[in-house]
Formats: C-alpha cells, structure tokens, sequence
C-alpha cells in the first residue's frame, strides 16, 4: 500500500496542474529534417604545421576563436578569408578576432604553396546537423525540433 500511495505521490507532482494551449491546432510529426546553420564570422577549429610553423602555438589565437577581420577586412565566411588573403602583397597579416566577448589582434604569417597563400588554420564557417521535427504550429508558423544537438566536436560551440 506504501508503494502505491508513494507512486500516486509521484505521479501527482510530475503532472502539471495547469496547461497552456497557445494554439488550437498542432500537427504531429516526427520526420527527421536537416539543419545548417550559417554564421557571420569564421571559426578557428584546428590547425596544421608548414615549415615548423603551427599558428596555434605560436600566437595567441586558440580553438574557437572567432575571426571577424583581416587587415581591418570584415570576414564573414571561408570564401572572404581566402580572397581578403590571396590578394596580399606580404606574408604577415593582422587578424581581428572574438574570444567571448573581448576582441583581440594578432599578427599571423602567411606560407605561399601552389600560387596561395596558407595561414594553417582550419576553419569553418557554418554547421550541419540533423533534429527530429516534433510539431508544426500552421497558425503561428513556428514548429519545433527536438533530440539533438548541434555541436562543432573540437570546440564544443
């Protein structure tokens, strides 16, 4: 009889009183759906050595730093990284970048192989994923996923 009454206890304070409908109608689904989240800046994810030189031990940079600006050039995605630095005419350049909240400069060399340039960072600048869509809201066209996070593994961001 303990146990019963204890489950009904349970039961009893788990389950809302009260609930909030903030739609009348709701469509149920449970389809996976694909997620690519794109971001105004790139993000340090790794790095890799050329002539010795590896940028993440020798400078202040880290993984999961963001990059916002070459030689004052605004940088919002792989491709502006890659144009702002194979048109320079020397192998340093200053790079702006986010750790928090704070913004930092650093200067950073530059490798020339093949016609480009190299810095020896890996970067990205979106992230791919998958969610399971749990409900569409037709009448506040909003939905919902759920199950799944979306987390960049090396700098868990």
């Amino acid at each position: 009889m303990k146990k019963f009454i204890l489950s009904l206890l349970t039961i009893y304070l788990f389950i809302p009183i009260s609930v909030f409908a903030y739609s009348d109608y709701l469509i149920a689904s449970g389809q996976n759906i694909g997620i690519e989240l794109k971001s105004d800046y790139v993000l340090v994810v790794g790095s890799y050595k050329i002539k010795g030189y590896n940028v993440l031990t020798d400078t202040e940079l880290k993984i999961g730093d963001k990059i916002i600006k070459i030689n004052d050039e605004t940088i919002n995605s792989v491709l502006s990284l890659q144009e702002v630095i194979n048109k320079q005419n020397n192998d340093i350049v200053n790079v702006t970048y986010k750790r928090g909240n704070k913004t930092y400069q650093e200067e950073i060399k530059l490798y020339k192989e093949d016609g480009e340039y190299k810095t020896g960072l890996y970067v990205r600048d979106m992230i791919r994923g998958v969610a399971t869509l749990t409900y569409i809201d037709a009448e506040n066209k909003s939905f919902g996923a759920l199950g799944h996070e979306i987390i960049e593994k090396t700098t868990k961001s």
